[in-house]
């Protein structure tokens, strides 16, 4: 079976076992926490190891994650590793937030910034994207020097870029198409 299916299947069955037991909002928290443990490169080594016997991946799961999220959530990740799909987990969580989102009428939205950004202005960009797009919205931030000023964001597959970098870089290039002309 491909990685896809997998990733979907487990997915779907998660988000569905969710809404059944009414905790959607927390395993979808849980998810995010879970998603972001999985790009550790020692989790994900970890998880990898076909020598590492289920039982020491369980227990590792289990100092990582309980008290911090649902049961449920423990279970399920459980349930990954008793069917030897836990090398999928970065995938199925990534799919579970997607179809979290798309199930509840989220945007995800990256924003890259300079520098860091108030919660204030976080709040205001948040808001006016919900209203010219009718949806709630998830807003993530990044830092990144490289932008110089100005801001990048990505809402899902598209992208408005309006940093400081862009601007220079589409002035070097007007540069050196003039004087490749002349």
């Amino acid at each position: 079976m491909n990685t896809s299916k997998i990733s979907v299947r487990y997915a779907k069955a998660l988000l569905n076992l969710a809404i059944e037991e009414q905790k959607q909002e927390r395993i979808n928290d849980d998810i995010k926490l879970v998603f972001d443990a999985s790009l550790i490169p020692e989790l994900d080594s970890m998880l990898e190891n076909p020598v590492i016997l289920p039982t020491q991946k369980k227990a590792v799961i289990n100092s990582l994650f309980s008290g911090k999220v649902d049961v449920l959530t423990v279970k399920f990740i459980e349930i990954l590793i008793s069917n030897k799909r836990e090398s999928h987990l970065k995938n199925i969580s990534r799919t579970f937030l997607s179809l979290y989102r798309k199930k509840y009428g989220i945007k995800a939205v990256n924003l890259t910034t300079a520098s860091k950004i108030n919660k204030k202005t976080e709040t205001e960009i948040s808001e006016i994207i919900s209203n010219n797009f009718k949806v709630k919205v998830e807003l993530e931030t990044e830092i990144d020097k490289e932008v110089i000023g100005g801001f990048i964001m990505k809402i899902e597959d598209k992208q408005y870029d309006a940093s400081i970098s862009s601007k220079l870089n589409k002035v070097r290039r007007e540069l050196l198409d003039a004087s490749l002309e002349s």
